[in-house]
């Protein structure tokens, strides 16, 4: 974990700087072959699935004892948080 102001400034939008950032060290990578790649197809939209939607809220309210409306509560608020930031 890193708070450096500078490096958090840097990674920021719209005028705020991140919160925190994490930094990551390789030692070591391997790579597979291009055509281990192109057989895999992940770049045609035919192989994906279909997207869906994670309710943080259902996750949160079954984990905690699923009080009244705590789920649609969490959710609207997850939804007003990805709309402001």
């Amino acid at each position: 974990m890193v708070a450096d102001p500078d490096l958090l400034q840097e990674l920021g939008a719209r005028g705020k700087p991140a919160m925190v950032a994490v930094r990551v060290s390789i030692e070591r990578a391997y790579f597979q072959c291009a055509r281990a790649l192109l057989r895999a197809r992940i770049w045609d939209p035919e192989t994906w699935s279909a997207p869906r939607r994670i309710s943080f809220g259902r996750i949160i309210a079954q984990n905690i004892g699923n009080h009244e409306d705590l789920e649609q509560r969490i959710d609207a608020m997850v939804d007003r948080g990805y709309k402001t930031l």
